[in-house]
């Protein structure tokens, strides 16, 4: 790794080549971002120019001469300076000063594309784009290339794969249903752009079978108070309910604080129908569920940044959750041998879960040609009580032949400390970046399994465990980012990114050790070429690391029913992926054909144990291949319509050999998936839109979903600038439903399960802001792939 920054630090010393000039630009508030900044020569002619970006900075690059400097800004008195240039100039810092007399209030709304590309990133922007406005993150992320939303069960995936969320650069410590309530309880006048990162870079962490989804909140700059309410009904057989307060503010010019709040109550039945069959010897079990499940959930989030110095920021950040839920099950389950049993079982869950975490992040301006230096220092610790209750009832057609009962009580709590340093450099048009971090993590899971014999709760050994795993990363990463090789429109980045991982887990009474030791490397490289008109092409490569679940190491047993059972592998290793990818973007056409190449990906394999038992067991498979071919499209027809279209198409293929009974996998499927909407615009400030979406048949390995689709209504109404409100009916026609099946040598399986989701949702947006520019806060997370991993 010394030799690589070695060679990354004469590599920037070989390619300084024109004179650059850099400076900030400020106002009495702060930062300023958009403002014109022009250099014209002795003769009055236009060289060069740009506009600063978020942290007021600008860059501009020109031969030895004298010229003339002039920053410009709406409602603010221009800046001139003369200038001989023969070398490097970073200048102080520019301050614009507001013009008086001004004749009135002027309002110029800018418009970005709605996608956009910029380095490894694929950008949706959201600030300003009226063809987003009023929708919650779920729904904005339809519309994101490359990236599809399953409606079933709201996981997000690219290429096929689970996707890893992101805010503002780092990833949160919720699980997926509470870190998309959290996303979907901010209005989008909150979010200010979608990263797309499908290969990401060595500057992210390698953790993730596929690519990372960035969601970029927009810190207003308010002097006083701004923020916005947000409240959401979905009617559907039960109400359910979410409401959630923003509030930023700047306490004082140095002092800034950010608060999130959120408060939701579900309500959720769900039926499942599913029939196991064993082929030898013949018995078949044909279960009919009925679940419902209520929980509520509160979350708070305090942000405090407080600037030392001009260049020095220090940010607090404190998160807290505190989720409860009920669960009540009802099975009926009819067992087909040599004679009919049925049973009826009835299963009660209690589930209590709290976390807080705790955050530092101290970032440090060193000049400003943006050399910049960030450390990062999290502390995050959760507890999740679980207390479970089953009764089991056997029959003889009527008659009473058994019964069972039994409980269980199960604590877990994770521990994680982690710290980053990350360091970046401009080098003419170029970016050196470098840096390192450092993870602990410590779970802890107890479970104690009784069973109920003559009146009497007794432990039942077998079942009952004290399981712990405690694990080390430590990681170095370096990039360098090259503008205008072989041509003025090409550009390449490269890196390369190292993790050393230890881990060691036990189960306390058993003979049950976990030893991970491994040291892996991971390089990236990507390639593009601007096109004319804003559009480009471009090459890429990435190597990553999928680590399971902690959870998954635990070998507790967990009954499903009498007769089916999970259970943890503390055999499992990580996966790895190689991906490849080409992709063709504009404002309006994205294209990509990647391929993914991935050793050991976990799957949960189905196992027959004896003549009557079938248990499930997460286990990694040898080989899994994906290929295919994304597309979308977006088009403003005139000035009321909007269309927008997205489509793909993905062949799965996976190989593995099993040592035990399992049967051997060697199955291959290609899945399409697409998705078209139509926005129109009415009169009386309404707006409305209808969306049909299509999933096809595809395959995970053992398992295969069949196809489902849905329709979708929106419409909205501005009632004042501020408040607006929203009509959504999700799936009128009923059709939205989940089908799996497996067709193993021994066993098969199929599912047919209804979640309900036809609903009709009603929500209320309203957003107020007081008082003028400030800071806004900036800052990053280090424990990103732990927290997830923790879930």
């Amino acid at each position: 790794m010394k030799l690589l920054f070695l060679s990354f630090f004469f590599l920037c010393l070989s390619l300084h080549s024109q004179n650059e000039i850099t400076g900030i630009v400020k106002d009495s508030n702060g930062f300023v971002e958009f403002a014109n900044v022009i250099l014209i020569d002795q003769s009055n002619t236009f060289v060069t120019g740009t506009t600063t970006d978020e942290s007021g900075q600008f860059k501009l690059q020109v031969k030895d001469g004298l010229y003339t400097l002039k920053v410009s800004f709406i409602g603010y008195d221009d800046v001139i300076l003369p200038l001989d240039v023969s070398e490097d100039i970073e200048l102080e810092t520019l301050t614009l000063r507001e013009r008086l007399n001004e004749l009135g209030e002027i309002i110029i709304t800018g418009k970005k594309d709605l996608i956009s590309r910029k380095g490894e990133k694929l950008i949706m922007n959201i600030s300003n784009n009226t063809f987003v406005k009023g929708k919650t993150v779920s729904d904005i992320l339809k519309y994101a290339p490359n990236v599809w939303v399953d409606q079933t069960s709201n996981a997000i995936s690219i290429k096929g794969l689970a996707a890893t969320i992101l805010i503002d650069g780092r990833r949160t410590n919720m699980s997926h249903d509470n870190l998309m309530t959290y996303l979907n309880g901010l209005s989008n006048d909150e979010l200010k752009s979608i990263e797309i990162i499908s290969n990401p870079s060595a500057r992210y962490d390698a953790e993730g079978l596929s690519g990372i989804i960035n969601i970029v909140t927009n810190k207003k700059k308010n002097k006083a108070i701004n923020g916005g309410f947000n409240s959401r009904t979905i009617f559907n057989k039960f109400i359910s309910y979410s409401n959630s307060l923003q509030i930023n503010s700047s306490l004082s010019d140095k002092l800034s604080i950010s608060v999130f709040g959120l408060y939701q109550e579900n309500d959720n039945l769900s039926e499942e129908d599913r029939i196991e069959t064993i082929i030898n010897p013949p018995t078949i079990y044909n279960y009919k569920k009925v679940d419902s499940t209520q929980s509520s959930d509160a979350f708070a989030n305090v942000d405090l940044s407080y600037d030392l110095t001009e260049n020095d920021q220090l940010v607090f950040q404190l998160r807290a959750l505190k989720s409860d839920s009920k669960r009540q099950q009802n099975n009926d389950l009819l067992i087909t041998e040599n004679q009919t049993i049925s049973s009826n079982g009835f299963y009660d869950n209690k589930r209590d879960s709290k976390y807080y975490a705790l955050g530092l992040n101290y970032n440090h301006t060193l000049d400003t040609l943006g050399q910049n230096l960030n450390f990062i220092v999290d502390y995050y610790n959760s507890e999740t009580d679980s207390n479970d209750n089953y009764v089991n009832l056997f029959f003889d057609e009527s008659m009473l032949i058994n019964s069972n009962q039994r409980r269980a009580n199960a604590v877990s709590t994770y521990k994680i400390f982690s710290t980053q340093l990350d360091y970046q450099k401009p080098v003419d048009n170029n970016q050196l970046e470098f840096g390192s971090k450092y993870s602990y993590v410590k779970n802890r899971s107890n479970s104690v399994f009784e069973n109920l014999i003559d009146d009497a709760f007794i432990i039942d050994l077998n079942f009952t465990n004290a399981f712990e795993y405690k694990e080390q990363i430590a990681a170095v990463y370096g990039s360098y980012s090259l503008d205008n090789i072989f041509d003025k429109r090409i550009s390449l980045q490269f890196g390369v990114r190292g993790e050393f991982t230890s881990g060691n887990g036990i189960v306390q009474g058993a003979d049950v050790q976990i030893t991970k030791d491994y040291f892996n490397i991971f390089p990236s490289v990507f390639l593009t070429k601007a096109l004319e008109k804003k559009r480009s092409i471009g090459l890429s490569y990435s190597r990553r690391i999928n680590r399971p679940n902690y959870s998954r190491f635990n070998p507790t047993i967990f009954y499903l029913t009498d007769f089916t059972s999970q259970v943890g592998n503390p055999d499992l290793d990580p996966a790895y992926t190689n991906a490849f990818e080409i992709n063709y973007n504009s404002s309006s056409l994205n294209l990509q054909l990647y391929f993914n190449d991935i050793n050991g990906e976990s799957r949960e394999i189905l196992t027959q144990l004896n003549d009557t038992e079938l248990r499930y067991q997460w286990r990694n498979i040898d080989k899994t291949t994906i290929y295919g071919i994304s597309l979308s499209y977006n088009q403003k027809i005139n000035t009321w319509c909007t269309m927008f279209f997205s489509t793909s198409y993905y062949q799965k293929k996976y190989l593995s050999t099993f040592a035990d009974a399992v049967d051997n996998i060697d199955t291959s499927k290609g899945t399409i998936q697409g998705r078209i909407a139509s926005q129109i615009s009415l009169p009386f400030n309404i707006k409305s839109e209808i969306s049909f979406e299509y999933n096809g048949d595809e395959t995970y390995g053992q398992f295969e979903s069949l196809e489902n689709y849905a329709f979708y209504l929106d419409v909205s109404k501005k009632i004042t600038n501020d408040l607006n409100v929203y009509l959504k009916v999700i799936d009128p026609f009923d059709k939205l439903r989940y089908q799996f099946r497996n067709t193993q040598q021994n066993i098969q399986t199929t599912q047919f399960r209804n979640n309900f989701n036809q609903a009709i949702q009603v929500s209320l947006q309203y957003n107020f802001d007081f008082g003028g520019k400030t800071k806004g806060i900036r800052y990053n997370r280090s424990s990103q792939e732990l927290k997830n991993r923790s879930n």
